[in-house]
């Protein structure tokens, strides 16, 4: 690799004409045609399915985005606009289920509280781009983002007058008031609100100031797209600020609910949908544009008109997308479409009801749904009066297959490996692709031309690296198992921490490799039997890392928005100033255990460069590099 950009965009196109011979089989993607197949063919079809399903060359063409927004507003004016089940020509079967479900969820949403202990901040973009920069810090300097709906906006001055941090930030962005001026609007809005305590008079106080000095008053959210596949993209909603903070407090609240009623923890709900796939008397459901199928005529009838209102109330009910000539304004039917804050939560509470009314064993996450597959049937029928579309290609009622989660399923073969593979940008993802072909020749369960294809291009693509970026591929213990391997679902692969190889290809490489002999050898002296690790080799692979604000006041701080920033995460790490990250060359320790230490736990210096963002796209060594170094490179160019 002489150059980084070339050769990352070589080592891509290897993998296309990969994709080519694969594509050229004719292999049926997965769909309803995986009911037929026998175990060896489903899983050489699910791998290639979904090894084609996102490898494609990153495009600028706006084209595909306004082509995903248009289908996504279209399916949007198509919901339904009301809901009235007693008014409706419907099965008296299906009447029942659903007068029974919006009881169940009237009764699970009785414990409904919000907390502002639960106070959530995510991490993407608010309604104005900050490039990248979505730190707490950012977000709270910048006044800007104060945005907020109107009706939003008392429920989001109510929580940053209870959260300190959040209080002290708004006050920052507030012009200071003189004593004067403080006794006159007491006395205003002590004459207002006659027979206030001195707290409400306080609170009415911080809100005048708060909307007319901080606040922005907002129509809506604006839409944006993100890859999904190939295909199409994913259309999501961007919101303001304050929306998303009421958003993911309703979100949290919704999950104790979740939690309390049905004993289901979202945040490990995954694994319980890829263990109770391997039961086939279970059939996985899945639906069409789930979380835009949440009309809001269905959440004004099911849910109860206390936790209805606060979601109408928080939502957004105008979005807004640029199409590159104008501004374009719609009116929402749907509660909410992806990037609310509680679309996941609603979505996932609203079909478990009405699935637990069928089964009493039936698991949702999101909008993969697990029942009984003799109940599969009649809760198609249910939901599909409330206007959902079932997913064909991904619901598998019976036959010997099953999918929910990522996790899947074959009778006659187990789990099955696969990954989904993207188009490469720099050396890390090169390398989690071929780590993500490693695995999938490991399991051996791909055969015939398929496993011949990958395999050699395997082979090829082990060629781009040099022998001090591979590693032995350890197997997966938990000391939960007592020294059992894991089951295959819950293994967590680690791609991104080397290039994996077999043992004997690694002492192969490692043994013929001057460089990889040098560094074992440095770095075996290093360390001592007292450290208590048993020491494998000394590994240097790509590693991406993000941009972090450079200076980060710890001492004696006296920025409002620092202070907001460390007592919201409980640290005074440096936080991320942008989503871009380089891809940096980084040494480590290999333990037998399979983990890796940082090289410079024992003071080593090998002299190798990359403390620096390679913004030359280089892996040439900077001009005091040691002879080591330039041996390394020179290893790394064969």
């Amino acid at each position: 690799m002489s150059n980084t950009l070339q050769s990352v965009g070589h080592f891509a196109r290897h993998f296309q004409n990969m994709t080519n011979e694969l594509r050229a089989l004719g292999l049926p993607p997965l769909g309803p045609e995986f009911l037929k197949l026998d175990g060896d063919s489903a899983v050489n079809a699910l791998v290639v399915h979904r090894l084609l399903k996102k490898f494609e060359e990153p495009t600028k063409s706006g084209t595909r985005a306004a082509t995903s927004v248009a289908a996504m507003l279209e399916y949007d004016q198509n919901l339904l606009t009301s809901f009235e089940p007693a008014r409706m020509n419907m099965d008296p079967f299906v009447r029942r289920v659903l007068y029974n479900a919006r009881g169940k969820l009237h009764e699970v949403l009785s414990s409904f509280r919000l907390s502002y202990n639960d106070l959530e901040i995510p991490d993407g973009e608010s309604f104005d781009s900050s490039q990248g920069d979505n730190s707490v810090f950012s977000k709270l300097k910048r006044k800007r983002n104060w945005k907020v709906t109107p009706e939003c906006a008392s429920l989001f001055i109510r929580i940053v007058y209870n959260t300190l941090f959040l209080k002290r930030a708004a006050k920052a962005h507030m012009p200071k008031f003189s004593r004067a001026q403080e006794g006159f609007l007491f006395r205003y809005f002590s004459a207002k609100l006659k027979g206030s305590s001195k707290q409400q008079i306080g609170y009415a106080i911080f809100e005048w100031k708060l909307r007319k000095y901080v606040l922005t008053i907002w129509y809506g959210a604006r839409v944006a797209t993100v890859p999904k596949d190939s295909e199409k993209d994913r259309v999501i909603q961007v919101e303001c600020f304050g929306n998303m903070i009421c958003q993911r407090i309703i979100a949290l609240a919704l999950r104790r609910c979740i939690n309390n009623a049905f004993n289901i923890d979202l945040l490990h709900a995954q694994d319980l949908h890829k263990a109770m796939i391997a039961d086939l008397s279970n059939a996985t459901i899945d639906w069409k544009n789930a979380s835009n199928s949440n009309a809001l005529a269905l959440i004004n009838w099911f849910f109860p008109t206390r936790v209805q209102k606060l979601l109408v109330s928080t939502r957004s009910p105008v979005v807004s997308y640029y199409n590159g000539a104008e501004h374009e304004y719609h009116g929402l039917n749907m509660l909410s479409p992806m990037g609310n804050g509680y679309t996941f939560e609603v979505m996932t509470l609203f079909l478990l009801c009405i699935a637990r009314e069928l089964d009493d064993f039936a698991m949702v996450f999101g909008d993969d749904v697990i029942i009984h597959a003799d109940c599969a049937v009649s809760y198609i029928t249910c939901l599909e009066t409330c206007g959902w579309v079932v997913n064909e290609t991904k619901s598998f009622i019976e036959g010997p297959f099953r999918e929910s989660c990522g996790g899947f399923y074959h009778a006659d073969i187990g789990y099955i490996t696969s990954f989904d593979f993207n188009w490469p940008v720099d050396h890390t993802d090169c390398m989690i692709l071929c780590n993500k072909l490693f695995k999938i020749l490991e399991k051996d369960q791909v055969s015939g031309q398929v496993q011949s294809i990958i395999r050699s291009y395997w082979n090829e693509a082990i060629k781009f690296w040099p022998a001090t970026a591979v590693r032995p591929s350890f197997e997966e213990f938990d000391l939960s198992t007592q020294g059992r391997p894991k089951p295959s679902f819950l293994l967590s692969v680690t791609l991104d921490q080397g290039v994996l190889v077999t043992m004997t290809k690694f002492k192969n490489l490692t043994r013929t490799c001057p460089v990889a002999k040098k560094m074992y050898e440095l770095y075996k002296s290093r360390i001592k039997p007292a450290h208590g690790v048993e020491f494998v080799t000394a590994i240097r692979f790509p590693v991406k890392v993000t941009d972090t604000y450079r200076k980060v006041p710890v001492h004696k701080v006296r920025s409002i928005f620092w202070i907001s920033q460390f007592m919201y995460t409980l640290c005074t790490d440096r936080p991320k100033r942008s989503n871009k990250q380089v891809s940096l060359w980084r040494t480590y320790i290999l333990t037998k255990s399979g983990n890796l230490l940082p090289h410079n736990l024992w003071s080593v210096n090998f002299g190798v460069a990359g403390s620096r963002p390679a913004r030359k796209f280089s892996f040439l060594p900077n001009a005091s590099a040691s002879l080591v170094t330039v041996k390394h490179i020179a290893c790394s160019l064969e």
